[in-house]
């Protein structure tokens, strides 16, 4: 089974943020943040970062089409989520952009050590959760990078439900039944 990885650049600083890439032998960052920039950590901002990697020998490729922000697009398939960022990036999930994308996304992580990168150090309280998702159901085993520690295995939500070839989706009756609700 191949390997992915997640990883947030949080309030690293670029340094850090490579020593970390080198510990856990990552050698290509797919970005996939839908406005590749930080006005608080100006070094992750596409401009700068790609060129900061491409100097210590770290592929970048953004990936426009698999970033988050996305808005709900009122799809019953996802409704288990309740944060709106969350469900619409689940139903976002459900177009042909983001299936061209991730597809390209795996052809790519198949020629190296890849994580795909986000801003939120936690992927728990962030889209790469669903994307990661995603990759399992594509038969991928993905890992989180939240420190220099060993990563943590993705472990999908308890109301995920895989489809093949690769989907997946998040109804509100499972969810609600997990919690008791009728």
């Amino acid at each position: 089974m191949p390997a992915l990885y997640s990883v947030g650049h949080s309030t690293l600083s670029l340094q850090e943020f490579v020593s970390r890439l080198r510990g856990h032998a990552i050698t290509q960052i797919a970005d996939v943040r839908r406005h590749p920039v930080s006005r608080r950590q100006p070094h992750f901002s596409r401009p700068e970062l790609a060129p900061a990697l491409a100097a210590k020998d770290i592929a970048y490729r953004w990936f426009a089409d698999l970033g988050g922000m996305r808005q709900p697009q009122g799809q019953a398939r996802h409704a288990a989520w309740t944060d709106p960022a969350l469900q619409g990036y689940a139903d976002h999930m459900d177009s042909p952009e983001f299936a061209t994308a991730c597809g390209a996304l795996q052809e790519w992580a198949r020629t190296g050590a890849t994580a795909v990168l986000c801003a939120e150090r936690d992927p728990l309280q962030c889209h790469r959760q669903l994307l990661a998702d995603a990759l399992t159901a594509s038969g991928w085993e993905v890992w989180h990078i939240v420190s220099a520690d060993a990563p943590r295995r993705h472990v999908p939500p308890p109301f995920a439900v895989f489809e093949p070839p690769g989907r997946v989706h998040y109804p509100a009756a499972i969810q609600a039944s997990l919690f008791g609700k009728p």
